[in-house]
């Protein structure tokens, strides 16, 4: 005495109908008000922005991390670099830019970190 899909398809489609046409309605209306009312517009652009601001304001704090641990990054494949050129630079090898390892002059990626070269 279990529903089949077509009973519980006839439960649930007049909602899905309702909810569907009052997107699209709703959606119509405001593309009309927001296209003929300057204010609407100017309302919607001002949540935009303020919006922006908010967002910029948070992400500052972020930005300033990132950067600091993109600099930490940089500074270590320096040091990684430096010291594979100290210990000296044959004909047939190089060394790898990011991991330090020593690797064929003619290869496009490292064989131990992957990276592209």
């Amino acid at each position: 005495m279990g529903f089949d899909f077509f009973d519980i398809l006839e439960a649930v489609f007049p909602f899905v109908f309702i909810t569907i046409f009052v997107l699209v309605f709703g959606g119509i209306i405001f593309s009309i008000v927001t296209m003929f009312s300057p204010k609407a517009r100017a309302r919607m652009l001002k949540k935009n922005v303020d919006t922006m601001n908010i967002l910029m304001d948070e992400s500052k704090e972020d930005m300033m991390n990132l950067s600091d641990d993109i600099s930490d990054i940089t500074s270590i494949g320096i040091e990684k670099s430096a010291r594979a050129f100290k210990n000296g630079l044959s004909d047939n090898r190089i060394y790898c830019k990011h991991c330090g390892k020593a690797i064929d002059a003619d290869s496009k990626y490292c064989n131990y970190c992957g990276e592209r070269q």
